[in-house]
């Protein structure tokens, strides 16, 4: 019972990309993130044709099932999911993303700040936090692309897990390829 609680809970929040953020008590593990060799990643690139993109996972992840775009470990309950938004310029879709736009979809806005991913396209990070069942999450949302589209990434971790799970996240997200 408790097994199939936690299998609905994961999907119910992936589905909505609804997972928060806590903080944990554990020694922080350092990563440079920009190290696409990092030992917290796979050793395999996984594409995805249907959106045209190519990103490494975290060790460890597995595909989405029914082919959603993206990756799941359930042992940390965490996920990367990616979606595509076409004939819309990145920097049109982040206009109006802001702590007040974050508070309306009852998101706590924590940090923005921009990135540039290993293949040197700019992008936008947004770090916000929620609780889904009294639980504390973390979702990282990276928004990149050209004139034509919008590639948005979403990682989402228990925020217990912030130190060690933001960086091998992160690192993950920044090796997008489009």
């Amino acid at each position: 019972m408790a097994k199939s609680r936690h299998l609905i809970l994961t999907l119910f929040c992936l589905t909505f990309f609804s997972f928060s953020y806590s903080q944990s008590n554990t020694d922080t593990v350092k990563i440079n993130y920009t190290d696409t060799n990092s030992i917290y990643l796979s050793n395999s690139i996984c594409c995805f044709p249907e959106i045209n993109i190519q990103i490494t996972p975290p060790q460890y992840f597995s595909k989405l099932p029914n082919n959603a775009i993206g990756f799941i470990h359930n042992p940390t309950a965490s996920s990367i999911q990616i979606a595509e938004i076409k004939n819309t310029a990145y920097f049109m879709v982040i206009k109006g993303l802001d702590s007040a736009y974050f508070r309306s979809q009852n998101l706590d806005f924590l940090n923005r700040k921009d990135v540039v991913t290993n293949d040197g396209k700019k992008g936008v990070l947004y770090l916000v936090k929620f609780k889904v069942e009294g639980v504390e999450f973390e979702r990282i949302m990276i928004f990149t692309g050209d004139y034509n589209r919008t590639i948005w990434l979403n990682a989402n971790f228990p925020a217990m897990g912030h130190e060690t799970l933001y960086e091998v996240l992160l690192s993950s997200l920044l090796t997008i390829k489009f």
